[in-house]
């Protein structure tokens, strides 16, 4: 009665249906249901559960209503509490009930139960191989376990039986076509070009960051498991130009000496810009992904990147480890280099090797994750840092509904930065900033940790 306008998200219109049922058809425990699912829908969890267990206290064996109400509980955080509900109907029902033991299959998945789930499923088809909602059931079953092709299959087969047993189609076909219309998105090929502009405020030549980013992006499918990628990107720093007149900034960079040398001429521009073109190629897939690559070519110091990431999952908890090399891109200094103009020498370039964990698990509806990572930070002519973040936190939602999701992040972090200053620039006399270079290096690096560490 109200399914298509809740799946829609038109609320007003489900509430007025309900509104224009008479007293008699009131009293019908179909229209409790609708009631209570559209509470549920609009995430008023506390009255869909008051209206779900007003019901079962008049009907305690209703596998509807206790259905109903293991959904509500599930959405509201209280897993263990409506898994135990479904499984109360399961023992209850008897193996013939089709439509109650499907709905639990179908409960027992979303409660990420997959293997439960599929034990339901494959004995329903033994009893009854012809029925096409169990036949796409255990499609989806197949689908949530990774099993694509097995699934694909599934639907497949389910499309025959429906036309068998004259369903008729939606708007967007019968329930075996939505699905396999849903999976075939998976092979999916893209492309996807965007522009990303960047400012940040600073010292002219040395802080001071304008960057503008053109990447371009491909993805093509390997069968429904994952798609090989590859990307380029144009990127164009500007940093400004340095000034000549300043003394304090001549103290500070490599170019004192040789400044107070009237005889010594500049051999490059004032002007601390750069322009490149990077770009790599990968793999991806649900659980796993990797890349090689290059920062852009064309900078002053470039390099291979790339990195290798895993991901396991389980029930209500996820780990991830990611090893990788990549740029810091908080200035041009440490993203792409800069050019001492009266030596020629070039320093920056700075690149992180590091190893990052990332695990996170659900407690009820709150998500509670922690980051840890370590990493060696390195570049050409410029003091080496070593730095360790610890970032735990949690997401806890505030606001929800089926198609709207609000979760403030509550996160705390803390990061170490250790500055090696063993090697920093050494070409000509003229250099002499030697600890002015490590300490600058050293703050420039310790942002970029601190950014790159909360995105992990």
């Amino acid at each position: 009665m109200t399914d298509a306008a809740i799946d829609a998200g038109d609320y007003r219109r489900a509430a007025a249906v309900l509104a224009a049922v008479d007293e008699e058809g009131q009293r019908d425990p179909r229209y409790t249901l609708e009631v209570a699912d559209l509470q549920r829908a609009q995430g008023q969890f506390a009255g869909a559960r008051a209206t779900l267990e007003k019901l079962l206290a008049e009907h305690p064996d209703d596998p509807d209503a206790q259905l109903a109400l293991a959904r509500v509980l599930q959405e509201s955080g209280k897993r263990r509490e409506a898994l135990d509900l479904v499984h109360g109907v399961v023992e209850q029902s008897a193996p013939d009930d089709i439509d109650t033991r499907l709905s639990a299959a179908r409960r027992l998945a979303a409660l990420r139960r997959p293997y439960e789930a599929q034990t339901l499923t494959d004995e329903l088809a033994s009893a009854f191989p012809d029925r096409y909602d169990v036949t796409a059931q255990r499609g989806r079953i197949s689908e949530d376990l990774g099993r694509y092709d097995d699934a694909a299959a599934l639907y497949r087969k389910s499309e025959v039986q429906e036309r068998s047993a004259g369903v008729s189609p939606g708007p967007n076909g019968t329930p075996a076509q939505v699905a396999l219309s849903d999976l075939e998105q998976r092979r999916d090929p893209s492309i996807e070009a965007a522009w990303y502009p960047a400012y940040k405020s600073g010292d002219e030549g040395i802080s001071n960051y304008h960057a503008q980013q053109v990447p371009i992006y491909a993805q093509l499918p390997v069968g429904y498991d994952g798609h090989v990628f590859a990307h380029v990107d144009v990127v164009n720093l500007d940093a400004g130009t340095l000034s000549s007149s300043d003394s304090s900034l001549l103290d500070t960079l490599g170019t004192h000496a040789a400044l107070t040398d009237s005889s010594t001429a500049a051999v490059a521009s004032f002007h601390q810009h750069a322009t490149g073109a990077g770009g790599g190629i990968g793999y991806r897939s649900d659980n796993l992904r990797f890349d090689l690559g290059t920062t852009p070519i064309g900078f002053p110091v470039h390099y291979l990147v790339g990195g290798v990431r895993y991901r396991m999952a389980g029930d209500d908890s996820s780990f991830t480890v990611n090893l990788s090399r990549r740029p810091q891109t908080s200035s041009e200094l440490s993203y792409a280099g800069l050019r001492d103009p009266w030596t020629g020498a070039v320093w920056g370039g700075v690149r992180r090797d590091g190893l990052d964990v990332h695990s996170s698990v659900d407690v009820g509806r709150v998500n509670l994750f922690a980051d840890v990572g370590a990493g060696m930070f390195t570049g050409r002519n410029v003091a080496s840092n070593t730095g360790v973040t610890l970032r735990t936190g949690a997401t806890v939602p505030v606001f929800e509904r089926a198609d709207m999701r609000s979760a403030p992040a509550w996160s705390a972090m803390h990061g170490t930065m250790r500055t090696i200053c063993g090697s920093t620039l050494s070409a000509r006399a003229a250099i002499t900033a030697r600890s002015a270079i490590c300490r600058s290096v050293s703050r420039s690096n310790g942002r970029a940790a601190a950014g790159r560490g909360a995105g992990i």
